[in-house]
């Protein structure tokens, strides 16, 4: 009996009333990537956010690599408010040992720099970016010198453009409807680009150097986030050693999420990628199976379906014991991060298995 695989939608009419709302929607309507605002912050001032709403505003940048070996390497610099404050961290695990930066909450950051607390993202040329951090680590480390580079090697997903309305509307017919339900859902307002690539350079702790080349994502995130409104996620970024073979060609990198939100009780969406292939992630097998009871698994088993591809079935082994917690929003939310190895339909791959919980 093959998996029931979600979203699965309401009733004939309801699924029908789904799409037409939909269609107008920005979600798979937009053409191309709005590539001016891909490699620069992106202001508050935009228009981005319905209503007077800084409170909530994110605009977030994210590069992730790690390699055969288990090494991780992940760091984030997430401005909110009106662009001036801005959440700055790195972690790592390297030699299966956990390296962190202090928690830092920055005031006062450069309004178009996208830098903080002694991190630095640069854009280069191509899609290319340099990462840099000169600073003190948690567990004794007095400075810890970090030059690494991204470059791109899939193509770019962008959610408002390869997102599947079909998908989307299938998610929006299965909730019960409501004036206040879609009040909340019209307030909620937001754009994703992400990409797979390559890590490459060092990091340097007291003095010992760390070569590192990692398969690796950036993303980058603006718009309304308000964490309040998730009651629980799944975000998996999976790099596989080889490309994977579907029916539209190879991927190389995967990127798969479910979330659920009050706005939707069972959200599919993410990507598989590779330097000819984009396909939008439009079904799940069932999320409230994996980890419900608020402690991420250490092995757990899913399957997925690109569009117009195959289901692919993940066999994931997420290394607790080196696991990254940390807290959002005034510790109402706790995303929980994770090194993790794979096999995607026998082919193997490594990569990041993060499960994020509210904490209300």
């Amino acid at each position: 009996m093959a998996e029931t695989l979600y979203p699965h939608g309401g009733g004939i009419i309801k699924n029908t009333l789904a799409s037409l709302m939909l269609k107008k929607s920005e979600i798979g309507t937009i053409k191309d990537i709005n590539m001016d605002l891909v490699n620069s912050r992106v202001s508050p001032a935009s228009g981005l956010v319905v209503g007077d709403e800084n409170e909530f505003y994110n605009d977030s940048f994210v590069f992730q690599g790690s390699d055969d070996k288990g090494n991780l390497f992940m760091t984030r610099l997430g401005f909110r408010s009106d662009g001036t404050i801005c959440d700055s961290w790195l972690w790592m695990r390297l030699n299966k040992k956990k390296y962190t930066s202090p928690t830092v909450i920055v005031e006062n950051v450069h309004p178009e720099k996208i830098e903080a607390a002694k991190l630095c993202y640069t854009p280069l040329d191509k899609g290319c970016w340099n990462i840099t951090y000169n600073g003190p680590l948690d567990n004794g480390i007095k400075k810890c010198v970090v030059n690494l580079n991204y470059k791109p090697t899939t193509k770019m997903y962008s959610f408002n453009v390869h997102a599947d309305r079909k998908t989307y509307a299938l998610a929006l017919a299965e909730m019960p409807w409501s004036r206040e339900y879609f009040k909340t859902l019209k307030s909620e307002k937001a754009e994703r680009i992400e990409q797979g690539g390559i890590i490459s350079g060092t990091v340097e702790m007291d003095g010992v150097v760390h070569n590192l080349t990692l398969k690796a994502f950036r993303d980058h995130s603006w718009g309304k986030r308000d964490w309040t409104m998730i009651r629980r996620y799944i975000w998996n970024l999976f790099a596989m050693e080889k490309p994977v073979k579907i029916k539209d060609g190879e991927f190389t990198h995967a990127c798969f999420t479910t979330v659920n939100y009050i706005s939707f009780n069972h959200l599919v969406s993410g990507w598989v990628a590779g330097p000819d292939l984009i396909l939008p992630i439009i079904a799940s097998s069932d999320m409230h199976k994996l980890g419900g009871d608020g402690k991420a698994p250490s092995e757990f088993n899913v399957t997925f379906r690109p569009k117009g591809g195959p289901d692919l079935k993940a066999e994931v082994i997420r290394e607790n014991e080196t696991e990254h917690p940390w807290m959002m929003q005034n510790n109402s939310f706790e995303v929980n991060e994770a090194y993790c190895s794979l096999s995607i339909n026998g082919v193997k791959g490594y990569g990041m298995s993060e499960f994020g919980y509210t904490r209300k």
